[in-house]
C-alpha cells in the first residue's frame, strides 16, 4: 500500500491510498474507508472478473493450425457477462444465427458463450467471414470479425529419391550409403522409417544404412503421413557382389548347353528304345485292371453313370473334360463336374502314374472349402488309359483369366475400403443354377482381398497336413459360386513327413520358374517355405489384375542371377503398401524368416469383415462330418499307393474344388510341353515364360 499526501488552498489534507491484493475467487464489492477525529466516511465499487481479455472473444475451437477443405469448423463467440446482455448473434455469407436467453454455467460465470459448426462444405476458393455481434448492457451494440481462410488438402507423396528409378540399392558390405525420402504434402506430412518392418524411431528426411555382416539383404521403408492419406517407398538394399565373386559367364553357358544336349538326345532316343522294349522299366504300382479298383469304395464311381461333355483343358499328361455326374451328390439327381483323364497322345504308363499320384495326394488332404474337392473316381475294369478323377465344376475359371478378361470392370476401392465392404456384404449371394452371373458383374479391390484371404486359408490347412503344393499361382486358383476361390492342381505336391521338412525334386518335371523360391530355383529344394514365395508371386498377380510377373525378365540364367542379386517385383498398381509388405516378406532369401501361411491367413482375415469371415466358417462346415467318416479309409488308401509318410493327422476345415486347366502339366516349357485352355476355365496367357530346371 502506498499513500501520497496533498493540501489544497483551504489548508485540507488530501490522502491518495493505493492498495493492491490478491485477485480475488469471484465477483464482488470494494469498499474503502477513511476514518479521523472527525469521523468516518467509505465508498464502495463492484469488482468484475473475466479470464480473457477483449470485451468478445471470436476464434475457432476445432481445429489445430490451419483449416482444410471439407472440415468441420466450429465457431466460439465469448462476451462479457458484466458489461453484455446474454444474446449473441452470429453472420457469416449471409447466415444468420442469434442465441437468445443464454445461461452461464457455473464454470463460464464470467462470460456469455455461444459454440457454433458452420454448416455446409467449407471450400478453398474463398475466405469466410464471421461476425460476433452483442448488444451491450446500456443499448449499445458491439461486434468481431474473424477471417477464416480454407486450404486445399495434399495428400503427402514421395519424389523420385536422388534420380533413382530403381527400388533396388546395391552396397558394399561395411559401407553406409544415405537414402533420401523427399516428401510434400499439406498439412507437412510426418515421417517414419522402418528396416524388415521393424521401426527404426527416425522421423528425419534422410537416413544411413549398411548391412550388417550377416545380411545379404534388407527393406528399408520410407512412410509418410498426414490426416487426408499416407504414402510410401520401400528400397531393397543388396550386397553388392565384386567382380571376383562373379562367375565367367562360360561357367554357367556350357552346362547350359550340356543340359540341352542331353536332352535332346533324351527326347530322340528314349522312345526308341522304348518300342524295342517288351517291358516298362517303371511299371504302375498298382494295374486297375487286376485289382479291380484301386480306390476305398467311398470314391468309386461307375463309369456308366458319367456323361462326358467339352474339353475345357489339357496338358503334357492329361486332359480336362466337363461332364455330367448322376447321383455323385446326395439330393442331387444330375451334377456338373470336371474330370480329369490321360490324354490320348501321351505315354500312358507315365500318364497313369502321374494321375494315380495326384489322386492318392487329393484322397489324403481331405476337404476344405478352399482346396479342390475330390467327389470320386472312375478306375474298375478300364484299364490305365480310362481311368478318371473327378472334381467339382468350377463355372468361372481360373483367377489369371479371369482377372485379364475382365481387367475392364475393376473398381479400384483402396481410399473407400469400408463403405465398399459395407456393399459387398449387402451383395446377394450368387445362385448357384446361374452359371453366368458372376462372370458378367464388376469386381473390386474388396474382391481381391477376399481371395487373398481364402487362398491363405486353404495353404494354411495344406500346410498343416504336410502337403508342399509346388505349383500355387493365380492360374491355379479357381473362382466359384457365392465369391469362394479353390486352390487346384495338385500334379506337383508333395506330402512330406513332419511338419516344415522340405525335399528336394530330382525328376525332370516342368516347373514353374517364376514363382519358385530362390532355394528352389539354385538348390531344387521345395518346402511349405517355398509356397510362401509362390503365394506372395500370385499376391502380385492379383493386385496387377492379372499381369505376367517379372515382365520385363525372361526366365532364363539371367533371371535366376537377378533374383539371387535380390531384385524382386515392385508394387502392383492396385495394392496396398500394408499389402506389398506381405509380398515382400513372402520373397525374404532366408525361408524361415518369411510367415507362415497361418500368419498370412490371419492378417488377411483380419481385413475382411467379421461377418464375412463368420460366412465362410459356415460354408466351411458343411464338409467336416463327410470327412471324418472317410478318413480311415483313405488313409489306408495312401498307405496301398505307397505314398509318402502318414500324413498330419489334424482334421482340418472343409474343401470343394474344381480343377484348373491340367494338374499334371502346368505350364511349362516350350518346347517340351505345350499347354493349352478352352473356356470356361480360361485361355491361356500367350505371355508366360516358363524354364524347365533339371
Amino acid at each position: 500500500m502506498s499513500t501520497q499526501q496533498t493540501t489544497s488552498p483551504s489548508d485540507t489534507v488530501n490522502f491518495h491510498v493505493k492498495a493492491s491484493f490478491e485477485l480475488p475467487p469471484s465477483p464482488g464489492i470494494v469498499r474503502c474507508t477513511a476514518t479521523n477525529i472527525q469521523g468516518t466516511e467509505s465508498t464502495k465499487s463492484l469488482l468484475f472478473l473475466r479470464n480473457f481479455e477483449p470485451n468478445i472473444l471470436l476464434e475457432v475451437t476445432s481445429s489445430i493450425g490451419p483449416i482444410y477443405d471439407s472440415e468441420r469448423v466450429d465457431i466460439r463467440c465469448r462476451l462479457d457477462r458484466y458489461e453484455f446482455t446474454n444474446e449473441i448473434t452470429l453472420n457469416y455469407d449471409g447466415y444468420h444465427k442469434k442465441f437468445l436467453d443464454i445461461e452461464a454455467e457455473s464454470e463460464n460465470r464470467y462470460y456469455w458463450e455461444a459454440i457454433h459448426t458452420l454448416p455446409g462444405t467449407l471450400n478453398s476458393s474463398k475466405d469466410i467471414v464471421v461476425q460476433c455481434h452483442g448488444v451491450l448492457r446500456n443499448g449499445t451494440s458491439m461486434s468481431e470479425k474473424l477471417n477464416i481462410t480454407v486450404r486445399h488438402p495434399i495428400a503427402p507423396s514421395i519424389a523420385t529419391i536422388d534420380g533413382r528409378n530403381s527400388r533396388t540399392v546395391p552396397i558394399k558390405r561395411g559401407e553406409t550409403l544415405p537414402l533420401f525420402c523427399n516428401v510434400s504434402g499439406d498439412p507437412a506430412p510426418v515421417i517414419s522409417w522402418s528396416k524388415n518392418l521393424t521401426d527404426l524411431h527416425n522421423n528425419s528426411s534422410s537416413i544411413s544404412v549398411t548391412l550388417f555382416p550377416n545380411e545379404s539383404l534388407s527393406y528399408f521403408r520410407c512412410e509418410a503421413q498426414n490426416r487426408f492419406g499416407n504414402t510410401s517407398y520401400t528400397w531393397e538394399v543388396i550386397e553388392q557382389r565384386r567382380d571376383a565373386d562373379r562367375e565367367p559367364i562360360w561357367k554357367t553357358a556350357l552346362p547350359a548347353l550340356f543340359l540341352i544336349l542331353v536332352v535332346v538326345s533324351v527326347c530322340f532316343i528314349q522312345p526308341r528304345i522304348r518300342e524295342k522294349s517288351h517291358t516298362v522299366s517303371h511299371p504302375s504300382k498298382t494295374d486297375p485292371d487286376e485289382t479291380g479298383g484301386i480306390v476305398p469304395p467311398e470314391f468309386e464311381f461307375p463309369r456308366n453313370q458319367l456323361a462326358l461333355g467339352k474339353k475345357i483343358g489339357q496338358g503334357q499328361f492329361g486332359v480336362v473334360m466337363l461332364a455330367t455326374a448322376n447321383n455323385i451328390i446326395a439330393n442331387e439327381a444330375v451334377t456338373k463336374v470336371a474330370v480329369k483323364m490321360v490324354r490320348s497322345t501321351a505315354n500312358k504308363n507315365d500318364a497313369h502314374e502321374a494321375l494315380l499320384s495326384e489322386l492318392a495326394t487329393l484322397v489324403s488332404i481331405g476337404q476344405h472349402l478352399n482346396v479342390v474337392n475330390l467327389l470320386g473316381a472312375v478306375t474298375k475294369h478300364v484299364g490305365k488309359a480310362g481311368t478318371m478323377i473327378i472334381f467339382e465344376y468350377c463355372p468361372y475359371g481360373c483367377l489369371e483369366q479371369y482377372l485379364r478378361k475382365n481387367a475392364s470392370k475393376f473398381i479400384d476401392c483402396q481410399d473407400d475400403l469400408e463403405q465398399t465392404w459395407q456393399y459387398f456384404l449387402k451383395q446377394e449371394h450368387a445362385d448357384p443354377k446361374d452359371d453366368g452371373k458372376r462372370a458378367c458383374i464388376e469386381f473390386r479391390t474388396t474382391d481381391l482381398i477376399c481371395w487373398a484371404a481364402q487362398v491363405a486359408n486353404g495353404m494354411a490347412y495344406l500346410a498343416d497336413r504336410n502337403v508342399v503344393h509346388g505349383d500355387l499361382a493365380a492360374r491355379n486358383v479357381l473362382l466359384c459360386y457365392d465369391n469362394v476361390v479353390k486352390i487346384g492342381d495338385f500334379g506337383l505336391a508333395h506330402i512330406v513327413e513332419v511338419p516344415g521338412q522340405s525335399f528336394k525334386r530330382t525328376n525332370d518335371r516342368p516347373l514353374p520358374v517364376k514363382w519358385l523360391a530362390l532355394e528352389s530355383l539354385i538348390e531344387h529344394v521345395f518346402s511349405t517355405k517355398s509356397d510362401v514365395w509362390a503365394y506372395g508371386v500370385m499376391l502380385w498377380e492379383f493386385f496387377s489384375l492379372g499381369a505376367t510377373p517379372y515382365p520385363d525378365i525372361s526366365a532364363n540364367e539371367c533371371f535366376l542371377s537377378r533374383i539371387r542379386d535380390g531384385y524382386r517385383m515392385e508394387k502392383p498398381k492396385y495394392a496396398s503398401e500394408e499389402i506389398f509388405d506381405h509380398m515382400i516378406t513372402c520373397w525374404y532369401v532366408n525361408p524361415q524368416r518369411r510367415p507362415s501361411f497361418q500368419e498370412l491367413a490371419s492378417s488377411f482375415n483380419s481385413m475382411l469383415p467379421v461377418e464375412l469371415q463368420n460366412h465362410y466358417i459356415t460354408m466351411n462346415g458343411a464338409y467336416l462330418e463327410p470327412y471324418k467318416l472317410l478318413k480311415a479309409a483313405n488313409d489306408a488308401y495312401v498307405i496301398a499307393l505307397g505314398a509318402p509318410s502318414q500324413p498330419a493327422t489334424q482334421c482340418g476345415p472343409s474343401a470343394f474344388f474344381s480343377p484348373t486347366a491340367d494338374s499334371l502339366a502346368t505350364t511349362i516349357p516350350m518346347p517340351f510341353q505345350t499347354f493349352t485352355q478352352t473356356q470356361p476355365h480360361g485361355q491361356p496367357g500367350n505371355d508366360s515364360e516358363e524354364v524347365k530346371l533339371i
